[in-house]
């Protein structure tokens, strides 16, 4: 489980960065894009969640906002913890971190100790795997976090919109214009507050989200969402049922019922 996890979580930040990408095989007339796509990464790590925090934070063509956590793997205080710790251990200090919900929605908290240990990020002995980080969280509720941040970058984006493109090499000067992506992602004269938006990444249970997407519902225009969740077959935690979704099913469907883009991760 942890090492199919490992490649789920992988899977997660790969359909983010290809949400725009699609767009862009569509036509070959596109420029690179001046910015990296901003995500913010929800999650409870879990030592297959610290792989997705590597990843977010190291990716070329990623910009990391920032981290909510959730409790799931294991207790809120705990995973939260482990994001710090983790952020620090790979080189990423500067990217904050804020505690989200302690349990889901309308039901008692789903943990998996068996798994990734007392800690939640237990080394192959047992105990604490990372030093300890002294950095303090974000202040607030995470949703009203979540929003500031995601808002501010959304509003970046609409700003390059206002930057005319360069053209591409041979092209002449001014003929590129309304023309931006990366690697294609957008096509002639369609702007990049339509198509590159900010990426909402979930790794665990989805309570934040659908509390951010409830309090705050203008987020459905700024925001794709790319979750790790589900299943079409098997379950990993019952005969069809994945953990994250079965540990708070009521947000799952306020998020999938939302009418967020939203692109879907699951076991297989």
């Amino acid at each position: 489980m942890t090492q199919n996890s490992r490649q789920l979580h992988a899977c997660a930040l790969w359909a983010a960065c290809v949400g725009c990408k699609r767009h862009a095989m569509r036509d070959k007339n596109v420029v690179p894009m001046a910015q990296p796509i901003p995500v913010w990464l929800d999650c409870d790590p879990g030592h297959d969640d610290a792989t997705a925090i590597l990843l977010a934070g190291h990716t070329p063509g990623l910009r990391l906002l920032g981290i909510s956590t959730i409790g799931g793997n294991q207790t809120l205080a705990k995973v939260t913890q482990n994001a710090l710790d983790v952020l620090d251990a790979v080189g990423l200090c500067d990217v904050g971190v804020v505690a989200g919900q302690p349990r889901p929605l309308m039901r008692g908290p789903l943990l998996c100790p068996e798994i990734h240990g007392d800690t939640g990020l237990d080394g192959p002995g047992g105990g604490r795997l990372l030093p300890r980080s002294p950095r303090a969280l974000l202040p607030g509720k995470a949703i009203h976090v979540m929003y500031g941040a995601i808002a501010e970058a959304y509003e970046q984006l609409q700003q390059q919109d206002q930057q005319p493109p360069l053209a591409p090499a041979g092209m002449p000067e001014g003929a590129a214009a309304g023309m931006s992506g990366v690697d294609g992602s957008r096509p002639i004269a369609t702007k990049a507050s339509d198509v590159i938006k900010v990426r909402l990444i979930c790794t665990g249970a989805l309570t934040n989200a659908a509390l951010l997407l409830t309090v705050y519902p203008e987020v459905v225009d700024w925001l794709e969402v790319a979750l790790m969740g589900g299943c079409m077959g098997v379950g990993n935690t019952g005969p069809v049922v994945e953990f994250n979704i079965q540990t708070d099913p009521e947000a799952a469907k306020i998020v999938f019922e939302s009418g967020v883009p939203l692109t879907m991760v699951p076991l297989e």
